[in-house]
């Protein structure tokens, strides 16, 4: 009889943790291909975009700060950026995304 009862629970909580675990693995795996990664490349744009809450937070204002660049190797990246970074690069200027790190950093 507490088979029968527990058994859904017991699924239900084996299904919720995989998928937290899954999730997990996910932000891991991007991260660590984030930093394996190397480039070094030219701004070539800088985008800056707001957006207002949705319409219980509708005062919240996000701002949000990208730079394109593009690589030696002739990609074009978008980097999302903060407010500081946005701010102290122009265009022209070279960007160089070293082995380890998370963010590049001006050159």
């Amino acid at each position: 009889m507490q088979l029968i009862i527990f058994t859904p629970i017991i699924i239900f909580w084996g299904i919720f943790i995989f998928l937290i675990v899954g999730f997990l693995l996910l932000i891991l795996k991007i991260v660590n291909k984030t930093k394996n990664s190397y480039w070094k490349g030219e701004v070539t744009d800088k985008l800056f975009n707001s957006a207002r809450g949705s319409f219980e937070d509708s005062k919240k204002i996000s701002n949000y700060y990208t730079l394109v660049v593009k690589t030696n190797e002739g990609l074009t990246r978008k980097i999302a950026v903060g407010k500081d970074m946005y701010n102290s690069v122009e265009v022209g200027d070279t960007l160089e995304k070293p082995l380890g790190k998370l963010n590049p950093v001006k050159i």
